[in-house]
């Protein structure tokens, strides 16, 4: 199954970033991530999980932020959310899958508001 991607040119390199279509295919997405890739979500409701892989294996501090943020519209877009609204987001290997398909136990999460 096929994710949606966007990739985004910023300070010179190029980010990718991975969104699932539904609770199968967000399921998908966790099983092909690296553990430091970057998971987010929209907080408290259903969403599509967006993966930023994180191919310098660096920090979620080491993220610009601007990058930060366009994973987080894009997190916002799959539910078509109009006004503010709440993602979070942490390393992959913070996530935890549970039974149900598509849902996820999170540690360590940060929050951004876009």
């Amino acid at each position: 199954m096929s994710f949606s991607e966007h990739v985004m040119e910023y300070a010179g390199k190029t980010y990718t970033i991975y969104c699932g279509k539904d609770a199968k295919n967000n399921d998908e997405l966790l099983d092909e991530c690296e553990p430091e890739d970057i998971w987010f979500h929209v907080a408290n409701q259903s969403s599509g999980h967006v993966v930023l892989k994180n191919e310098e294996k660096s920090t979620v501090k080491k993220v610009p932020r601007q990058v930060i943020k366009r994973c987080a519209c894009i997190c916002k877009a799959s539910i078509r959310a109009s006004g503010k609204c709440e993602i979070i987001y942490t390393e992959r290997k913070n996530i935890t899958k549970t039974s149900t398909l598509g849902r996820v136990i999170t540690e360590n999460v940060k929050t951004i508001t876009v």
